[in-house]
């Protein structure tokens, strides 16, 4: 597969698209991130948008997406191009918020802002602020979320679980970074961490499907992604729809809401 959707590094150049910073790391984390910010890109506060959702929700909040949104000048029919400062982690997970309000055009920078300045793209060093806008209003989702009931009625069925977490974290023997969670995976849960599917400058690895396939995922079949907070598991969905993949949802509760319940679980 490419390396990266060219088409993306050309809309670069389109006056009327809008460019998101949607850098997370999860607290504590010792993540790098490139520095600067591209010209005449906005910042989506991800961590906000994380605080205001309640463990539990199907979807990010609503309600945020839409302030933000306005904040940061953007329609309902804004084209969007979004990045992160770690090359490919949280991106995702803002396309996937937003789509969840119903906003159809959007696009991810695989790479991120690394994979550009090595493109020799020039940064600047704060963010671009635009004048603030009204009447963004959430739509029906253009993705599909699942709740925990959903995600436990699944177990047993043909529904792949695919966990994005490290291996270590899915078989406990590394401990959670969020306290008081429990240590193991989802019945029947497949392992396939983010990274592995990723080259060292963060861009999807060419051999990336092959991977998928030795991991026993058929991408025809229906699947609900996790990881840990609900990030890298959109990741997942991302690259699965890439590829060809029709039904994937996204159970945005993941570790943080399952770990901390008394729902079953393997090593």
């Amino acid at each position: 597969m490419a390396e990266l959707d060219t088409s993306n590094l050309i809309l670069l150049s389109e006056t009327d698209v809008i460019l998101l910073d949607a850098t997370w790391v999860l607290p504590g984390s010792d993540t790098p991130l490139a520095s600067g910010y591209l010209q005449g890109a906005g910042v989506f506060d991800v961590a906000a948008l994380k605080a205001a959702t309640p463990l539990g929700s199907r979807y990010p909040d609503a309600s945020t997406i839409a302030a933000q949104a306005n904040a940061l000048g953007i329609s309902k029919d804004s084209p969007l191009l979004i990045y992160d400062r770690a090359g490919f982690f949280s991106a995702p997970f803002i396309q996937w918020s937003l789509q969840s309000c119903g906003h159809a055009e959007t696009k991810v920078i695989e790479g991120g802002l690394p994979f550009l300045k090595s493109r020799g793209i020039e940064t600047v060093n704060t963010p671009h602020s635009p004048p603030a806008s009204t009447g963004y209003t959430p739509t029906a989702p253009l993705c599909s979320g699942v709740i925990m009931s959903e995600l436990v009625a699944a177990f047993g069925t043909q529904i792949q679980i695919v966990d994005a977490r490290s291996q270590g974290r899915f078989h406990g023997t590394e401990p959670e970074p969020r306290e008081g969670l429990r240590s193991g995976h989802m019945p029947g849960a497949i392992n396939l961490p983010l990274g592995n599917l990723l080259a060292a400058n963060k861009r999807l690895h060419t051999h990336i499907e092959q991977r998928i396939k030795n991991a026993g995922i058929d991408l025809s079949h229906p699947i609900i992604t996790t990881c840990g907070s609900g990030v890298t598991a959109c990741a997942l969905r991302y690259i699965f729809e890439k590829l060809g993949a029709d039904n994937v949802s996204v159970y945005m509760g993941s570790w943080a809401e399952y770990g901390a319940s008394d729902a079953p679980i393997e090593i």
